[in-house]
This record gives C-alpha cells, sequence and structure tokens, in this order.
C-alpha cells in the first residue's frame, strides 16, 4: 500500500480518536466529517491504482520497456510491499525484459523470487509460467516450452472462472509461438496472431502479431508477405522492442538471401 495512503489512515485514526472524546459537542458535524474522511480514503487508493494503470497503459502503447520498469521502480519506491506483492512485481519486470530482448535479465529476476510456486495463488503461477514459456520459445527450446504450456492448461482447468478467458487469450498466443517454433499447424496459428492483430487495439499486442505473422509467412516461403509484415514493425519506431530490432536483421538478411526459411 502506498506510504501516503497508510499516512493518511494513521492521521484520520487519531483525528478520530480525538473526535470520539467530544463526539456529544461535536453532534452532527462528527458524522460529516467521518464520512468525508471514508470518501477521501477511497479517492486516493483509486487514485494510486490509476497511477499504475496509466503506467502499464503507457507501456502498451508507447512499447518502452526500460521507460516503463523505471516508471514502476520510482512509484514502488514509495509502497509498502508484501513479500508476495514484491515477487509478482518482479515477474512483470521479467515479462516486460523478455519484450526488450533481455532474455538473461529475465532469467535472473525469475530465479531470484523469494516464494515457492506451488503456493502461488493461480494467477501469479500463470504469470511465472507464461514468463518461462517465452523464454524457451527465445532460447529455442520447444520441449520446455511444451512443458510450461501443458502446466498452464492444467492451471486453465481448475482456474477461477472470472480469469479463465484472459488466461486462454493468452495462453492461445504462447501456443501460436509454440507452432512457430516447431513448424507445425502454422495456419492454426496464423489464425490465432490475425484474431489478436483485429481484435486487440494495444500498439505493443498489434505489433508482435505483426511480426509473428511475418514470421509464419517466411516459413512458408512467402516472402513478399514476411517482408511486408516486418518492414510494418519497422515503421512503427518502437524500437526499444526485439520484435523491432530482429525485423531490422530478417530484413537486411531478406534482400541478401532470399532463401531464408528458419527464424
Amino acid at each position: 500500500m502506498p506510504k501516503k495512503i497508510i499516512g493518511y489512515w494513521i492521521i484520520s485514526f487519531l483525528i478520530l480518536t480525538v473526535m470520539f472524546l467530544y463526539i456529544e459537542k461535536l453532534g452532527s458535524f462528527s458524522f460529516l466529517f467521518v464520512l468525508t474522511l471514508m470518501l477521501y480514503g477511497r479517492y486516493l487508493i483509486r487514485s494510486e491504482r490509476n497511477k499504475v494503470g496509466a503506467i502499464s497503459y503507457k507501456y502498451l502503447m508507447e512499447c518502452d520497456p526500460y521507460e516503463c520498469i523505471e516508471s514502476f521502480k520510482k512509484y514502488y519506491k514509495k509502497v509498502f510491499q508484501s513479500k508476495r506483492q514484491k515477487n509478482y512485481v518482479k515477474m512483470v519486470y521479467a515479462i516486460i525484459l523478455i519484450d526488450a530482448g533481455q532474455i538473461d535479465n529475465s532469467i535472473d529476476i525469475l530465479c531470484s523470487l523469494d516464494v515457492d510456486v506451488n503456493q502461488m495463488s493461480d494467477i501469479e503461477r500463470f504469470w511465472y509460467l507464461r514468463a518461462w514459456a517465452q523464454i524457451y520459445y527465445e532460447k529455442n527450446q520447444p520441449e520446455h516450452m511444451k512443458k510450461m504450456l501443458d502446466e498452464i492448461t492444467l492451471l486453465i482447468d481448475r482456474a477461477d472462472q472470472r480469469i479463465v478467458n484472459t488466461l486462454k487469450e493468452n495462453y492461445n498466443l504462447l501456443l501460436a509461438k509454440y507452432y512457430i517454433l516447431t513448424e507445425v499447424y502454422l495456419d492454426n496459428s496464423l489464425d490465432i496472431l490475425e484474431k489478436c492483430f483485429r481484435e486487440n487495439h494495444t500498439a505493443i499486442n498489434r505489433i508482435k502479431s505483426i511480426f509473428y505473422i511475418g514470421l509464419i509467412n517466411l516459413k512458408k516461403n512467402n516472402y513478399e508477405k514476411a517482408k511486408q509484415c516486418f518492414t510494418d514493425v519497422v515503421k512503427t519506431k518502437r524500437t526499444k522492442l526485439k520484435v523491432y530490432n530482429d525485423s531490422e536483421k530478417i530484413i537486411s538478411k531478406l534482400f541478401t538471401d532470399k532463401s531464408l526459411t528458419n527464424c
């Protein structure tokens, strides 16, 4: 919880304690004052939540992993966190660093978590498994990635119905990447990614969808379509993303080697 909110409630408690001693003299004013304190307290909590949401939304639209992490670090310096909350924030950092191509740094963060994986909540465990699945994709380790996907499937089967749809959407995107990695069911992968591109309006997910659609076309020897996808990624100028840098490299190689089929 943010330190200023804790401070607010401590001060409010002290004020209310003093007011209680003079409640008969204060009369109806005491009720209005208590109500004001409660409403303002709720406003502060909502305001702090909005700050986190604003940082996240800015990242989803502007796609600067490093700025996002720095913004979160500045915010959380002002917040008292439980061990569980600290671990969850670290997982968020790990996932963001994967987008930046900082795979080894992401691994270091995940390995440093001070938590028993079996004690995680379903949503925490999902993000943990998702991060490792993405790492195994980047490391070209389909066997390990498949193990993560199998664990996620079991998790989704027992998860709270209120979060199942969100988990399934994210799982499907991981599955599409697994198909690309193993070069199977590429048409199914293409359907998943095209649906994400159509229905997801955040810049980062659309850019990543275009990139992976480009990879699929590359593997199917549709070089012009692939090159157009990678060109579209580069045009976004989201230079801090790994998919941007990978797109530049692939375009450069395609100009000189039309036989590129394995990325």
